[in-house]
This record gives structure tokens, C-alpha cells and sequence, in this order.
């Protein structure tokens, strides 16, 4: 049986369910307001207390008797040198492929910037997601992955890459390679925003980054924002016959389910907007900006 003491901080489930199914001992857990491990939590009747603000909760950790905090979604960046007094360890669980795509939203950075993706558990220090790795685990971005199925796989990962870890004693091991210089990635609203200027590439990129209910990235088109809830190439040889012109930023058709058909940067692609009202065949299809008449 392991005594060491346990603390978990997060707003995300799956690691602490991997510490209870282990019957570790958890003195407390904190879970930030209105999260999905705040209502995990409560369906599962099981004890916690809300995350307060940065000052009481450091406060809080002075004082506490405890050996290993377990980060996973913690949103405070914890001064751990003044902190792990007595062989404390500080642990964090993160949805990327560490020292990749380090910050807040890598996730969304993974298929917006074409990155190998994963999750990786780590030895805490005074930096932000810059410890030493213990364990990693690389998720496949396949066509089929959005980000909603992205987030779950990514959440349900980082379970099993603490449980590897846990099961190693969380000693250091091997980083993952990923062939790029790592990049730091906290979603910015001028990311989701598309343009004409945008490629077809760039264009399907931010869609799938972004796919998420609030998230959604969006144009302009007669002064209102147009979210875009998916979008997909379609490579029908009959659709390309009849529908592509060789002209850029052009609507081909408008149907069904607020789904409109545009030409867009050398491909013919299929979108499900917020709103399709705006929209007739052969009219312009993005705008370049917020009340802009037409582009081109």
C-alpha cells in the first residue's frame, strides 16, 4: 500500500479516477468552479472543495501535510521551489507532447499548426510545463479526430500516461521526438478569424482547430459574424465537374441544413454555418473584414 500523502488539483477527471482505482491516499482535492471534474465530482458524491483564488490557495499549501501534489488543469503557476520543503513532489499532467506546445490551449495548437500531439506527465518547477519529463504517450491526428473526439481522447490519455508513470514511481524517462522546434500555444482570438487571404489549407486548419461549441472560427460576412461548424473538402469527381470554376472565394450552392458549397483557394469545399442567410450562388463568400461590401 502506498502512504505517501496525495493532493490533486485540476479541472479534469480521468487522472484522478486512475489515483482512486489505486487507493491512494488523497487528502484533499481541489476542483476548479463550474469544470467537467467539478460535475464528475458531484454525480460521483464524492468530497472536494472548489479551487479559491491564487493568494488563500497558496496559503493553503503552506500549511498542508502533504508528498506529491498531482496538477492536471491546475490554472495557477505554483511557486514550487518555496514549496517542496521535506522531498514534496509537484506533478502535472499535460495534453501535449512536452517541451511541445506548451501554455493553455494545445490542444486547439496541435491541429492548427499541424504538431505531433500526446499527453505527457512531468516533474513540476517554477516555469510553466518545463520539468523534467517522466512519462509521455503520442496520439495519432487522423482525418476522422476532431477536436470535441480530441478532447476526450487527449483527457482519457492523460489517465493512462499517469498510471504508466505511478507505476514507474515517477521516475524521469525518455522524451518523445517530435522533429520541430517546440512552440508555445495559448488560443488567441485572432487565430479562429478567417480570411480571403487564408489558403484552403489554413482555412480547413482553423475549422478544425476549433470545432467546439464557443470556440468556433468564424468570418465576416454583411457586418455578422458567421461561425463555421465544420467544413471538408469534397473531392467528388462529378461535384468538381459541376461546381468548380477556377475562381476563388465564389458560392457554388446553398442547402439543406445550413450547409453552403464554395469554391475556396483551388478547392471546392463544403461548409455548415451558424447562419446562412447572407448567402446566394455566385455571390462572394468570405469578406476580408467587418463591414467590407465584397472582396476581389
Amino acid at each position: 500500500m502506498d502512504n505517501r500523502k496525495f493532493l490533486f488539483v485540476g479541472n479534469r477527471f480521468y487522472v484522478l479516477q486512475e489515483m482512486i482505482k489505486l487507493a491512494l491516499p488523497i487528502v484533499k482535492i481541489y476542483a476548479e468552479k463550474d469544470s467537467f471534474l467539478q460535475k464528475e465530482l458531484e454525480k460521483r458524491n464524492i468530497c472536494y472543495a472548489l479551487l479559491p483564488g491564487k493568494k488563500e490557495f497558496f496559503q493553503d499549501l503552506q500549511s498542508m501535510d502533504f508528498d506529491i501534489f498531482i496538477s492536471n488543469g491546475c490554472p495557477y503557476i505554483i511557486p514550487v521551489g518555496s514549496l517542496s520543503s521535506g522531498g514534496r513532489k509537484f506533478i502535472n499532467i499535460h495534453p501535449s507532447l512536452l517541451p511541445d506546445l506548451k501554455g493553455r490551449n494545445p490542444v486547439n495548437g496541435a491541429l492548427l499548426l499541424d504538431r505531433k500531439h500526446g499527453v505527457t506527465c512531468h516533474y513540476m518547477d517554477d516555469g510553466i510545463d518545463t520539468g523534467t519529463v517522466i512519462e509521455q504517450m503520442e496520439i495519432p491526428l487522423t482525418d476522422d479526430v476532431d477536436l470535441d473526439l480530441l478532447y476526450q481522447i487527449s483527457f482519457r490519455a492523460e489517465g493512462r500516461v499517469f498510471l504508466k508513470a505511478y507505476e514507474r514511481r515517477f521516475r524521469p524517462g525518455a522524451v518523445q521526438p517530435h522533429g520541430q522546434e517546440p512552440v508555445y500555444y495559448t488560443r488567441k482570438d485572432a487565430d479562429r478569424h478567417i480570411s480571403p487571404e487564408d489558403s484552403a489549407e489554413m482555412l480547413l486548419r482553423k475549422v478544425r482547430a476549433f470545432g467546439s461549441e464557443k470556440q468556433y472560427a468564424y468570418f465576416w460576412k454583411n457586418n455578422a459574424r458567421i461561425e463555421v461548424i465544420s467544413a471538408s473538402e469534397i473531392k467528388n469527381e462529378t461535384a468538381l465537374q459541376l461546381f468548380r470554376s477556377g475562381l476563388h472565394n465564389v458560392v457554388k450552392a446553398v442547402y439543406g441544413n445550413r450547409f453552403v458549397l464554395a469554391e475556396f483557394g483551388g478547392c471546392l469545399i463544403q461548409f455548415q454555418l451558424g447562419n446562412t442567410s447572407f448567402f446566394e450562388e455566385g455571390g462572394i463568400f468570405i469578406e476580408s473584414q467587418a463591414g467590407a461590401g465584397a472582396y476581389g
